[in-house]
């Protein structure tokens, strides 16, 4: 009975004594994160002005042949650009970017801000964010959306298109955003010294009787 309580006590310590960790995932392009950005063979130059192509119309066969490009993690995009923000080289519209993160833990929030000249829609794994759809023709500013909802444990991607749907300037901005998780809970080292030395005790005392 005596060593099954010592075990308890053992194992009681060390979930109490084990930390949850805040930890902040950047999604700013600018601060350098992970972002990586592509030009499709059905990009054009789109630099006409007045003239318009819708952004949900556009680049649908690309799309089609890509299907995991803003859901899945595995998706190859080996061949795509790394991405700071702005236009990637040619700014031809529409152009795709992506970027895959990690949370190890339990997602606890997460926002993201973006500003097309002029649309643009986003995706958090593989589902279109309502509040960052922006299909008007023009610039509506920077747009920003809680994201936590569409967050999970372990790989996520977050994906936008970006369109220059009415010709003339182009321009994307306001690429910031975070993603907050509390850690899976570890035991601190201090209580794993503590077990240690309590297994040491209990086989000493094994040891002692016999």
């Amino acid at each position: 009975m005596k060593k099954v309580t010592a075990l308890a006590l053992i194992f009681a310590g060390l979930i109490l004594s084990a930390t949850a960790q805040a930890t902040v995932i950047s999604l700013d392009a600018y601060l350098g994160s992970d972002w990586k950005a592509t030009v499709t063979p059905e990009s054009f130059d789109n630099t006409c002005y007045p003239c318009a192509s819708n952004i949900f119309a556009t680049g649908l066969t690309w799309e089609s042949a890509n299907s995991g490009w803003n859901i899945s993690a595995s998706y190859d995009d080996s061949s795509w650009s790394a991405y700071s923000g702005g236009l990637p080289a040619g700014a031809l519209t529409p152009f795709y970017a992506r970027q895959v993160f990690n949370i190890d833990g339990t997602p606890n929030y997460g926002t993201f801000s973006i500003g097309v000249d002029d649309d643009s829609l986003v995706w958090v794994n593989g589902i279109l964010v309502p509040g960052l759809i922006d299909n008007n023709g023009g610039n509506s500013g920077v747009q920003t959306a809680d994201i936590t909802s569409y967050l999970v444990s372990g790989d996520n991607v977050i994906a936008f298109k970006a369109h220059n749907s009415a010709g003339g300037g182009f321009g994307v901005y306001g690429l910031t955003g975070s993603v907050t998780y509390e850690a899976n809970a570890v035991p601190e080292p201090t209580t794993l010294m503590l077990l240690s030395l309590s297994i040491a005790g209990i086989v000493f005392n094994r040891r002692k009787k016999v």
